[in-house]
């Protein structure tokens, strides 16, 4: 039997706010004024979400979408992507043979873990059939963060985010000519490598 895979998924509500503010990256890099501030808030959400993509994990409060392949009742669970999962409810759908989608309460959660597990524990009379080996006939959709604030978001990866957000504002070109460049040694890797998620289900 083929392990369920939840691989293929979307974030369906963007983060509220980031977790480093404008005015903390502005003191990180000593910059004034409010010229730039476009700028910096775009880098500061590339950065956020480049971190979210290293670790396997969403830090401010958002909505995934999860499309399950290889779903089946039995012991196999799926993991869930960008954890860690939120309790602000879990919404399992299925598929008929007509297109349309339909809310199952036929499932089991583990949200202490990370990623957390769903077991599917019925399947209804009325589910479609997978039309090709990608074709999901189950959803599941949830909320996924360390909160829904800053605050509760580690200080580690905040600070990976200001230190990658300052690497992207001096380095504004693909190319970068007449000058040397230098690696800070494993700051970037010290901070995240303890908060990145180990991963069974095949994200990338």
């Amino acid at each position: 039997m083929s392990r369920p895979d939840a691989s293929t998924c979307i974030c369906v509500t963007q983060p509220e706010e980031e977790p480093v503010s404008l005015f903390e990256l502005k003191a990180h890099l000593r910059v004034d004024g409010s010229d730039e501030d476009n700028l910096l808030s775009m880098i500061l959400t590339a950065a956020r979400e480049r971190i979210e993509q290293e670790t396997r994990r969403a830090l401010i409060r958002q909505q995934w979408t999860a499309y399950i392949k290889n779903a089946g009742c039995g012991n196999l669970p799926v993991e869930l992507p960008r954890p860690r999962l939120m309790p602000d409810g879990v919404l399992l759908e299925y598929r008929d043979t007509a297109g349309a989608w339909h809310a199952s309460t036929d499932f089991m959660v583990q949200s202490a873990r990370e990623p957390a597990l769903l077991w599917i524990t019925a399947s209804p009379s009325g589910i479609d059939s997978p039309r090709s080996p990608e074709d999901a006939v189950w959803r599941v959709t949830y909320w996924s963060g360390y909160g829904s604030d800053s605050a509760a978001v580690p200080g580690p990866l905040k600070h990976a985010i200001l230190l990658l957000s300052a690497h992207l504002e001096k380095n504004r070109e693909i190319v970068s000519t007449g000058a040397s460049v230098s690696e800070i040694p494993k700051s970037l890797d010290w901070m995240l490598d303890p908060c990145r998620v180990p991963w069974g289900g095949g994200i990338k």
